[in-house]
C-alpha cells in the first residue's frame, strides 16, 4: 500500500481557514483510516470512481481529476467559497465509505478527520500538480489506468493560465494534457512534490 509522503503545513480548524475562492483551484489529499482496505482493490476501485462522478459537477465545487491511490485520495478541484468546499468533501466521504463498507465490510468511518488542501494561486503551481496529481499512480509503483478528467474547469488557471507556467512545469502538465482539455501523454517521470505549503482541514462534526 502507497503511503505517500506526509504533507506539511499549518493545521486549522473546519471554520478557521480563508483564502479559497472560485478564481484558484485547490489540490486536496484525503488519507484512509488505518484499518481501511486499499482502496485500489478491484472490488472497491469502481465504487470510489462512482462517488467522485457523482461528485464532479456540482454548482459550487467541481473535481476536476482525481488519482486514487491504496490509502488516500488526491483531487484536483475548484470550489466557491471554504464553506462550501467543507460541505462537499463532506458528502464525499460519506459516499465513499457507504460505498466502501458495503463492498469489504468494513465498518465506520474510511477517511481521516482531516484533509490537506493547497489553494494554486499561479500558473506554476497549476501546473506541477496537474503533473503530481496524474503522475502519482507510477510514482507509487502502480500500474496507470487512464487519466481521471472528471469535470471541465471553470477557473482561467486551469483553463488556459497553465501554459504560462514556468517551461519546466509546462512541459510536465502537457504530458498529461487530458486533463487540461489536450491530448494525453506518456506518465512523468520524476515528479516533484508540490505540497510542500498545504493546511490541514478538520471535518464539522
Amino acid at each position: 500500500m502507497a503511503t505517500g509522503r506526509r504533507p506539511r503545513g499549518s493545521r486549522v480548524t473546519h471554520h478557521g481557514r480563508d483564502a479559497v475562492g472560485e478564481r484558484h483551484p485547490v489540490h486536496l489529499v484525503w488519507r484512509t483510516a488505518d484499518d481501511v482496505p486499499s482502496l485500489r482493490r478491484n472490488a472497491v476501485y469502481p465504487r470510489v470512481i462512482a462517488a467522485l462522478r457523482r461528485m464532479r459537477e456540482r454548482d459550487s465545487f467541481r473535481v476536476v481529476s482525481a488519482c486514487v491511490l491504496g490509502n488516500h485520495l488526491h483531487l484536483l478541484g475548484e470550489c466557491d467559497s471554504a464553506e462550501t468546499l467543507g460541505r462537499a468533501m463532506l458528502s464525499l466521504g460519506t459516499s465513499i465509505a457507504m460505498r466502501v463498507n458495503r463492498a469489504t465490510g468494513h465498518r465506520g468511518a474510511v477517511f481521516e478527520d482531516r484533509y490537506f488542501v493547497r489553494h494554486l494561486r499561479t500558473p506554476t503551481e497549476v501546473a506541477r500538480v496537474v503533473a503530481y496529481v496524474l503522475g502519482n499512480e507510477k510514482h507509487h509503483g502502480f500500474e496507470p489506468r487512464a487519466p481521471l478528467q472528471l469535470a471541465e474547469p471553470a477557473t482561467w488557471l486551469l483553463r488556459e493560465g497553465w501554459k504560462r507556467a514556468t517551461s519546466g512545469a509546462r512541459g510536465a502538465a502537457e504530458e498529461h494534457g487530458q486533463v487540461i482539455g489536450e491530448s494525453a501523454g506518456a506518465q512523468a517521470g520524476k515528479i516533484r512534490d508540490p505540497m510542500s505549503r498545504r493546511l490541514q482541514i478538520s471535518l464539522p462534526r
